[in-house]
């Protein structure tokens, strides 16, 4: 499964795929064999054009790259195939653009799964899942409050949401396509 998202990653000229796992080490060189341990890592090294791969597990750390990928080479957080990898932080793309996730599954416990702003644009969001586990305190819920600009929430999946938004789009030139709001509690989608 690693494989299959390994060479879709080659297949889209990426200029580097890395390797995170629950098993690996943020000592070690971010390859299969020797994955690193966390996101954080991969936030941290990431470049235009660079892919990672995050293996199976529970991670309880945000999306938030360095630095933004650059048109025709995004920076890619990517689920191993077949795999169910889930995010249980925020992720956070203020003043970041061209940055793609895809396949990860995110749940959370607190008012939001993403948070950027009016800086941030080609940002997009593929065959995700976003679940709202609990409702804790009280405050204003929104799920992925988007202020920037060109945000593509494309073939994802949101389930429970109890309080608020599912999605709040207050910048520009956003696009919402494939994606199901059946198991939302009626009046929290879009």
């Amino acid at each position: 499964p690693l494989q299959g998202a390994r060479n879709e990653a080659r297949s889209m000229a990426w200029a580097a795929t890395y390797t995170v796992a629950k098993t690996g080490s943020d000592g070690n060189p971010g390859t299969e064999a020797a994955p690193w341990a966390t996101i954080s890592k991969a936030n941290a090294v990431l470049l235009p054009g660079d892919a990672v791969v995050i293996q199976e597990g529970r991670y309880a750390e945000s999306i938030e790259p360095a630095r933004s990928g650059m048109a025709g080479r995004p920076i890619l957080y990517t689920a191993q195939t077949g795999s169910r990898a889930i995010v249980t932080a925020q992720m956070r793309f203020a003043g970041r653009s061209y940055v793609t996730v895809r396949g990860i599954r995110f749940e959370s416990d607190g008012p939001a799964w993403l948070s950027d702003d009016a800086d941030a644009h080609h940002v997009t969001l593929e065959g995700c899942e976003f679940d709202q586990v609990e409702r804790r305190g009280n405050g204003a819920y929104v799920g992925l409050l988007c202020k920037g600009s060109y945000v593509t929430i494309r073939g994802c999946r949101f389930e429970r949401w109890h309080e608020g938004d599912a999605i709040r789009i207050q910048g520009h030139h956003a696009l919402v396509e494939g994606s199901d709001f059946s198991n939302a509690k009626a009046g929290h989608g879009l």
